[in-house]
């Protein structure tokens, strides 16, 4: 065998076929790696959700703002859809049951938030990413936030999108009850 290599046609196939060999395998590389929708993508996109419809509410009311409290049953609906999102599933989505006002000014505030860190965004090569949780913000923008800035949010606030629907929330103010 290495009286052929000393051949240098036989050099060039052998150099030829270990570089096709090598692009082939780094071409399915990728195909090896799990997919990267649910986690940190899925969650993304529900608070990025969350936040549009907020908005999307409130420029449809006439006091310009918007209460989960008092939400149409259209709206309950498409927020249902996203607490119920089979990509985050075990993951609860915390959101703020203040009103959203569009006018508010001042800083942006949190409106949504995961309270389950995931690593699959953004997705590396080598690796794995830092756990991150995905939020949205009054202003409309939403990002992954550090398991640091998560932990340093005063969460007792916030309540789970799923119990604010089914209006089980404790920081919900129940209406009093009739008198006989």
């Amino acid at each position: 065998m290495w009286a052929t290599l000393n051949k240098p046609w036989r050099r060039l196939q052998l150099a030829a076929s270990m570089a096709l060999a090598l692009i082939a395998a780094l071409a399915l590389f990728p195909a090896t790696q799990g997919s990267n929708c649910g986690g940190n993508s899925a969650a993304l996109h529900a608070v990025k959700w969350y936040a549009l419809l907020v908005q999307l509410a409130a420029e449809e009311n006439p006091e310009r703002r918007f209460s989960i409290a008092e939400a149409t049953p259209r709206e309950r609906a498409e927020l249902a859809r996203i607490a119920d999102d089979f990509w985050i599933a075990g993951a609860r989505l915390l959101i703020s049951p203040l009103p959203h006002h569009i006018d508010a000014g001042g800083p942006p505030r949190l409106l949504i938030v995961c309270d389950r860190a995931y690593r699959n965004v953004p997705r590396r090569r080598i690796g794995i990413a830092p756990p991150t949780h995905a939020a949205a913000f009054s202003d409309g923008s939403s990002r992954l936030i550090s398991t640091e800035e998560f932990t340093a949010i005063n969460r007792s606030s916030l309540v789970p999108l799923d119990d604010a629907l089914a209006g089980t929330s404790p920081n919900r103010k129940e209406a009093p009850a009739a008198a006989d």
